[in-house]
């Protein structure tokens, strides 16, 4: 990605990277709260909470150095361009299943808190639907988009960042299980890929934001 619109600094990069290592940690905490029957509703809505709150601070840094968050998602936004992203993100996902099954005949990612968070009611599945489109959006602005770009100024390696900003946003799942975070490391490498040469986000938000509806709803138990 582009980055000469939003200035870089490591203090930055600490700073976010401390969030959201805080985030996980809650996030670790409430997921094995309740033992096999956890408040799934508080959960969502505290995740929300929370990675909007990140996506506030970046805001912050953004306006604080004469940036924005849509020079952060880039791209130019017409109606063909958006066409087009919105092709591609369907690409893409179709890509991250077909390697995301490879991977997970290796690993058997699936666990028990995985199950236990996913949505079991219509109302649990209705705001399972904002917090994936929540989390499309924002871990996307966070790890792609703010730490990847950061990275990628300071370190002036495309290599360096991408396999960073994945693997943080891998450690920062690690409340699933050790399995399940590597799919999700995997998955932060592509859409990292993705971003860099799409130079911008909006593929990444819409791939991102259906492949957690689909984990979720693909898997009703009360349809």
């Amino acid at each position: 990605m582009e980055t000469e619109d939003f200035p870089s600094n490591w203090r930055s990069v600490a700073i976010v990277t401390t969030v959201l290592i805080v985030i996980a940690i809650a996030a670790n905490s409430a997921a094995h709260a309740g033992g096999g029957n956890p408040d799934r509703l508080r959960i969502y809505l505290s995740a929300m909470a929370a990675e909007w709150g990140g996506v506030y601070y970046i805001r912050h840094v953004a306006r604080s150095r004469g940036s924005s968050l849509g020079a952060l998602i880039g791209g130019v936004w017409s109606l063909g361009s958006v066409v087009r992203d919105i092709l591609i993100a369907a690409g893409f996902w179709v890509v991250v299943r077909i390697v995301l099954f490879g991977t997970q005949m290796l690993v058997h990612p699936t666990t028990a808190v995985t199950n236990n968070l996913l949505p079991q009611t219509p109302l649990e599945s209705i705001v399972w639907v904002a917090l994936a489109i929540t989390a499309g959006t924002c871990e996307e602005l966070m790890f792609r988009g703010f730490l990847q770009r950061q990275l990628l100024t300071l370190t002036r390696s495309a290599v360096l960042a991408i396999t960073a900003q994945a693997a943080l946003f891998g450690l920062t799942h690690l409340y699933q299980g050790w399995r399940p975070v590597v799919s999700i490391t995997i998955y932060g490498l592509l859409a990292g890929v993705l971003a860099h040469w799409r130079r911008n986000l909006r593929p990444g938000i819409i791939a991102h934001a259906w492949q957690d509806v689909a984990a979720g709803l693909l898997r009703l138990k009360w349809l």
